[in-house]
């Protein structure tokens, strides 16, 4: 948060679905039609796997043909990716190790039953810090024992100048930072100024876009008017493109002005680009008057999790 705005949000799930953690999973379902199994890591905690890794699985409970695997096999497997909506996590066979760790993990796998974890993976909220500048956070404030542990931990072996603190105030955290109110606007496709202009968000597979609407402004006396709200909402949308985690090509139809005003606009946009932690780049506006950005990934869309 800066100013009291949020500007950076990450939603991680629960201490299950942590990326890279290699479980004992037992086979649940085998689809072959899509050529899939669903695998239980822990009970009720089912993920997805590729049956075209079928030759690379080591099966416990049992001797197996190179490609045969059943129901009820137990197999060691890591999740590599989290679950988005309806989708199931996926896991896979192929260990993100070197061969010497991965031998470490199988000959590990021997004497652990169903379910054990053979190797912790890292939080979601650890791997969110990794994505950011923390010569550029001001404060961590943390309401979970358990998360301030792993946070504390982190920035002590990043030699990060920052510590986190543990809140322990009866007063909720998120009411105390407006966590609720910023949830609610993220959810929202329209964003409302203060002038009474707003923004629409849309998403589709190919890109973002971005519309700029005078909507509820009123005139006032300047002859800048459209300069003052496109300005104030190249402001939010910078801001907005953060918090959502919005990336890949970005389109942004600004309200129609002067050649000279959309350079003043351009330069504010370029300017807070480069303050984004995540590289965001200018291309050029169209000859339909659209702004064109490109914004680079890491990590899911907050969409997709909300």
């Amino acid at each position: 948060m800066s100013d009291g705005k949020a500007y950076d949000v990450a939603l991680y799930n629960d201490a299950e679905d942590k990326l890279n953690t290699i479980y004992i999973g037992k086979v649940k379902n085998i689809i072959k039609n899509i050529d899939a199994a669903f695998v239980e890591l822990s009970p009720g905690f089912l993920a997805y796997l590729n049956l075209r890794e079928c030759k690379d699985l080591v099966v416990l409970n049992r001797e197996r043909s190179e490609y045969d695997l059943r129901q009820g096999d137990e197999i060691p497997v890591q999740l590599i990716k989290s679950a988005v909506k309806s989708k199931k996590p996926i896991c896979t066979g192929r260990f993100r190790l070197n061969e010497e760790a991965k031998a470490e993990i199988l000959n590990k796998a021997k004497t652990r039953t169903v379910f054990s974890v053979l190797s912790e993976g890292t939080p979601e909220y650890v791997s969110f810090l990794n994505k950011i500048n923390l010569s550029n956070v001001a404060k961590i404030v943390i309401d979970d024992i358990n998360i301030f542990e792993a946070v504390s931990a982190y920035c002590s072996s990043n030699n990060a100048e920052i510590c986190p603190t543990l809140y322990e105030d009866d007063y909720p955290l998120t009411a105390l930072y407006k966590i609720t109110s910023v949830m609610d606007e993220l959810k929202s496709k329209t964003v409302w100024l203060k002038s009474g202009a707003n923004i629409v968000v849309e998403h589709t597979e190919a890109l973002n876009v971005i519309d700029v609407n005078t909507a509820k402004s009123i005139r006032d006396k300047s002859d800048n008017h459209i300069l003052k709200v496109n300005l104030e909402a190249a402001d939010e949308i910078m801001r907005q493109l953060r918090l959502r985690n919005l990336s890949g090509m970005i389109l942004i139809d600004f309200i129609n002005d002067s050649s000279e005003n959309m350079k003043i606009v351009t330069d504010r946009v370029k300017e807070l680009a480069g303050h984004d932690d995540i590289k965001t780049e200018y291309i050029d506006i169209t000859g339909l008057g659209i702004m064109e950005l490109t914004r680079a990934k890491k990590g899911r869309p907050l969409h997709e999790m909300i």
